[in-house]
């Protein structure tokens, strides 16, 4: 089965960072493509990141439409929130996405829940655990081990179980 999921955001909020860590998951279990894509900006500028995912080979890495999308801005939001697929979910920074964006939504305070745990630059992480808590795309195990390889300050784990159990709140 194929699974696409479309990151996106503003440069510096951690979008490639947690496309490349979905996919070096996903390769652990299946094949996987990562296209992170960011603008010439260190900071402030687009940055979007396509995980395709799959049990079998895959031949294209660029769908037309995504079964998950993650934004952390509202810009991002009504870019790609509407080309997730009937029965696919987007997942949204409930801090700068307004409620009234986008179809098949799952609104998470990223920064709210991040700036709580003392690290604004952790909302990222918050949404991919919200990602994996919604979809089952992977073992939270799994993720969670490779969250606290590449970051060695507790902060980013928790944000990420943060986002697995705002999932079950909402």
């Amino acid at each position: 089965m194929k699974i696409s999921v479309m990151i996106s955001g503003m440069g510096g909020q951690g979008v490639n960072a947690i496309g490349l860590l979905l996919a070096g998951c996903a390769a652990q279990v299946g094949f996987a493509t990562c296209l992170p894509e960011h603008g010439p900006e260190q900071r402030g500028g687009f940055a979007r990141c396509t995980v395709v995912m799959s049990d079998t080979e895959i031949l294209s890495p660029m769908p037309k439409k995504y079964d998950y999308a993650v934004a952390m801005d509202e810009l991002s939001a009504m870019k790609y929130a509407a080309l997730v697929n009937p029965g696919g979910k987007a997942i949204l920074n409930a801090d700068l996405v307004p409620q009234s964006v986008g179809a098949h939504k799952l609104f998470i305070p990223a920064d709210s829940i991040a700036t709580a745990l003392g690290s604004a630059r952790a909302a990222n992480l918050v949404l991919l655990g919200a990602l994996i808590g919604a979809s089952g795309l992977l073992p939270a195990a799994l993720v969670k081990d490779a969250v606290a390889a590449k970051f060695e300050d507790g902060v980013n784990l928790e944000a990420f179980q943060k986002g697995l159990e705002a999932v079950n709140n909402i």
